[in-house]
């Protein structure tokens, strides 16, 4: 059995909204691809050692809210090369709110079916730098039965996203009941202008119908959802909420201050809603951790590496995202730029720096093409 073992870490962000940091100097041992071991009992022999000395160990971060394209098939921009600059500033995972823009994508139900399991087995065997994409993620449309859904569980589609309106609350109450019965996560993406399900009054109402699991982009793609609508899933949903980069950064800070200050920190979800007409941001999830840390004095940078770690992988239900004994071994050891004047990488994200990404391992294995790799 092949082992790997980080030696001295100066800290460890555990992914952890409750437990976030593990202060170090501080060992981590990689057994077949998860970790084995932290702490003193990581310590001794190992067939690869690398000096973590002075670097922050902490999960890989997730992208909560990705729009992956199935292969390269896009006319705006190489996806492949912007998911392995992705991994170059330490993301590990992304997780797809669906395959929705390209020319010519199907609507009816058959077609988002096929499309969802295109998407899920094209980067099931192509993944830039070995980053994970959880591409699995159906579209909702009227007419998708649960026969459907079980052809879409046995190949591995996790996920339903709502993103356009439905006929009717009943047909949206059938499709989530039946992606529910197949294991899947129910998404919903609103619209402010347009509610999900035709013929509701609101996008409350929408929302209530829906009942989802995870609500993403709560400000905005374009335009944030409406003061009640976001003070309605503040205090009487239970889903967790997901802001994104390219919407609306004032909403953002007010959403994650409010639902840090009810106590529910586990409820954030951070995500770049990228790539899409407004940006693509291979360092997005970067500066969301940044553009947190601060917003309460609960912030820490090590609580929002967990808002962009655990928290992703919790709401989801998937393995990873933590520093802890048996999880993947999806790691990021980082510190402060070359030149700045911070100490420490904590210190760099306080000051809104990019961090330098000395490794990232996923499934223990350390990434070729990293700019670690080159010479100093």
């Amino acid at each position: 059995m092949t082992e790997t073992l980080l030696q001295s870490a100066a800290n460890i962000a555990t992914g952890d909204v409750r437990r976030p940091l593990i202060a170090g100097p501080i060992d981590i041992r990689i057994a077949e691809g998860k970790i084995a071991a932290i702490g003193a009992a990581a310590g001794g022999n190992a067939d690869t050692v690398i000096d973590a000395t002075g670097l922050l160990a902490m999960p890989g971060l997730w992208d909560a809210h990705y729009h992956p394209y199935f292969g390269d098939h896009t006319t705006q921009f190489d996806a492949r090369g912007s998911l392995a600059e992705t991994v170059r500033a330490g993301t590990t995972t992304v997780v797809s709110a669906g395959t929705i823009d390209f020319p010519g994508r199907p609507r009816d139900a058959s077609g988002e079916r096929e499309l969802a399991i295109l998407a899920q087995r094209s980067w099931l065997y192509d993944r830039p730098l070995e980053i994970t994409v959880h591409s699995g993620t159906v579209v909702a449309a009227a007419g998708l039965v649960d026969r459907d859904f079980g052809v879409l569980e046995r190949v591995g589609v996790r996920r339903l996203v709502v993103r356009s309106p439905l006929p009717s609350a009943a047909d949206a109450r059938q499709l989530v009941a039946a992606a529910r019965t197949h294991g899947m996560k129910v998404i919903a993406l609103p619209d402010r202008l347009t509610p999900l399900v035709q013929g509701s009054p609101s996008v409350a109402d929408a929302l209530g119908i829906i009942d989802a699991d995870i609500v993403l982009a709560v400000n905005g793609g374009d335009v944030a959802l409406p003061d009640a609508v976001l003070n309605d899933l503040l205090t009487t949903s239970k889903a967790a909420l997901g802001v994104a980069l390219t919407g609306s950064l004032t909403v953002a800070r007010r959403v994650v201050a409010a639902l840090m200050s009810r106590g529910e920190p586990e409820r954030i979800v951070l995500g770049t809603g990228t790539p899409s007409q407004r940006a693509v941001t291979p360092s997005g999830m970067q500066r969301m951790v940044q553009l947190f840390t601060g917003t309460t004095s609960a912030i820490s940078p090590a609580v929002a590496i967990a808002l962009a770690t655990g928290n992703a992988g919790r709401a989801y239900g998937l393995p990873g995202a933590r520093v802890e004994v048996g999880e993947p071994a999806d790691l990021v050891l980082c510190r402060a730029a070359l030149g700045s004047p911070s100490p420490d990488a904590f210190d760099a994200i306080v000051r809104g720096d990019w961090l330098e990404v000395d490794w990232v391992l996923i499934g223990g294995v350390p990434q070729a093409g990293i700019r670690w790799t080159e010479p100093r």
